[in-house]
């Protein structure tokens, strides 16, 4: 399947798409990030120079955008995010994958960051677009469910516990975290 077949399929078919890249290679499935990842970024630049004061007056302190950016710090922004687009994808691939197995997947954390690169594609080609990207987004996290489920050959059930799971793991880090903060200082009466 070539690349505009792959991303028509995610978008639309996601089910057969999802069931035809069972056997894609980590190389194969890192070209294709890499494709809509530098798709998304020029886009986003582009965005963000032309109309990012316009974004930010439309919308004020909601619009996930820096207006006042020049140019030179909007493209150095988006080339760091670029070096840092693999990386990033292993280690967030590493942590979903805790919820993976811990909902049954044992299928390897290839199969996990498989669904988390194909997921990405709504993602990637519609994120740079302000207020689109809610629905991009909403669709990426779908498409994450669906290609769990399949690389993993789990329920739905299953597949979406998996997505909750490092949810809740950030939660109960985040309340260590702050406990451990906050909670030396503070003195409990024993009376």
């Amino acid at each position: 399947m070539d690349f505009i077949e792959k991303v028509k399929g995610f978008l639309f078919e996601p089910s057969n798409t999802f069931h035809n890249s069972r056997e894609d290679s980590l190389v194969e499935q890192l070209i294709y990030y890499l494709i809509l990842f530098l798709f998304y970024s020029v886009l986003e630049i582009l965005v963000r120079i032309f109309f990012g004061e316009m974004i930010v007056s439309l919308m004020g302190k909601y619009a996930m955008i820096s207006g006042n950016v020049g140019i030179k710090e909007n493209i150095m922004n988006s080339l760091s995010d670029v070096v840092y687009a693999i990386p990033g994808l292993f280690l967030i691939g590493a942590f979903l994958h805790i919820g993976v197995y811990m909902a049954g997947g044992k299928k390897g954390l290839n199969q996990t960051i498989k669904a988390l690169v194909y997921s990405s594609t709504p993602s990637l080609l519609f994120g740079w677009i302000p207020v689109i990207n809610i629905i991009a987004g909403l669709w990426s996290l779908i498409l994450n469910i669906m290609g769990i489920r399949e690389f993993q050959e789990i329920s739905t059930v299953r597949a979406l516990l998996a997505m909750v799971i490092p949810f809740i793991l950030l939660l109960l880090l985040e309340a260590i975290f702050i406990g451990a903060i906050f909670l030396p200082g503070v003195r409990i009466p024993l009376s």
